[in-house]
């Protein structure tokens, strides 16, 4: 468990990681609670810097991926045009001479 804690005298704020675990009695009675804590803001910092990097990441192979159908469509719309009408050019030149 990741837990914010405020320095109060710096303001700094800290996340720390805490584990638990129980101190039971001889008769099975909880006696005490053994709590550890370890700063882990460095990593949890680092964690978020890789999540919102891998996200702009994502979202940039989208764009890129839309840009490339988008060009694609736009180039491949005027070709096909061009293309058929060389076709039916030829067409009737070819029957204009036979």
């Amino acid at each position: 468990m990741v837990i914010p804690l405020i320095n109060s005298v710096n303001k700094r704020k800290y996340l720390i990681e805490f584990q638990f675990k129980l101190v039971l009695a001889s008769h099975g009675n909880l006696q005490a609670i053994f709590a550890i804590g370890k700063d882990v803001t460095d990593r949890e910092l680092s964690l978020k810097k890789f999540k919102d990097t891998a996200f702009k990441e994502k979202e940039l192979n989208q764009l890129k991926s839309r840009f490339v159908s988008m060009a694609s469509h736009e180039f491949r719309t005027p070709l096909s045009t061009i293309l058929s009408s060389s076709f039916f050019d030829r067409n009737a030149l070819t029957k204009g001479l036979g």
